[in-house]
């Protein structure tokens, strides 16, 4: 178990803005510790961190505990049945309360300072609906997301027409929003490209920026890999023929 420490216990209330962290989490024995651990450990302290277990059969559930029991910042969610990605990912935000959010993968890291300094950039331009730091990826490579992260500060037209050509890996859905906008723009049901839908409806509210220096590392596997079986249904049948048609 994750010892409670005196910080943790004696936290005065911050007059900081509240962020709101949700980490929808399935099977992730492996990374969870991690994930919570850099989450706790963010130099914005006036957090809250939802964690939704969608079903796990591994020890995720027991990883969470220890963080619960340690934090009185971290609320668990125990899913009773595994609802899919997309259900998971809406009930987080759905339990939010602060007014900036972040979703947060559970095989992810951040560096100290993420929330902190988007939380910066948001605050001093109210023209910014979401901002994301500079991504690199935890695999052999350790490339970085530059077109996943690129800002969009034009006008409506011309922010959704350049990222629907090119949104790559998306790492942008992972940056932290206003949280109003995101619930605004939330699709309930799953379709092909669900992420890339909410995205591109948050850009018709404002702005994406980015802090220029790397502060987030993406793993390659986790809760997002449940969108296969969507991706799988919108290939037959008339998903065929049309296989935007829900996302569109």
């Amino acid at each position: 178990a994750i010892p409670r420490t005196d910080a943790d216990v004696n936290r005065p209330v911050s007059p900081l803005p509240l962020v709101s962290v949700g980490m929808p989490v399935y099977n992730a024995q492996s990374t969870i510790d991690s994930a919570l651990t850099a989450i706790r450990r963010q130099s914005h302290p006036h957090l809250q961190v939802i964690v939704s277990d969608n079903a796990s059969t591994d020890g995720t559930v027991a990883a969470c505990r220890a963080h619960v029991a340690a934090d009185p910042r971290v609320l668990l969610i125990e899913q009773p049945r595994n609802v899919g990605a997309p259900a998971n990912f809406c009930d987080v935000l759905r339990r939010a309360t602060g007014p900036y959010f972040m979703w947060a993968a559970a095989d992810d890291t951040w560096a100290p300072s993420f929330i902190e300094r988007n939380l910066m950039a948001l605050e001093a331009e109210p023209r910014l609906v979401a901002s994301v730091s500079r991504v690199r990826f935890m695999d052999d490579t350790g490339r970085e997301d530059d077109l996943g992260t690129r800002p969009f500060t034009g006008d409506v037209a011309t922010n959704v027409a350049s990222f629907l050509s090119r949104p790559g890996p998306n790492s942008r859905f992972y940056g932290l929003f206003r949280r109003e906008v995101l619930v605004a723009c939330l699709i309930e049901q799953g379709c092909l490209a669900w992420d890339w839908a909410i995205m591109a409806r948050t850009l018709t509210y404002g702005w994406h920026g980015r802090v220029d220096e790397v502060l987030l590392f993406r793993g390659v596997r986790g809760e997002s890999q449940q969108l296969l079986p969507v991706i799988e249904r919108y290939n037959q049948g008339v998903g065929r023929l049309v296989p935007l048609l829900a996302f569109s």
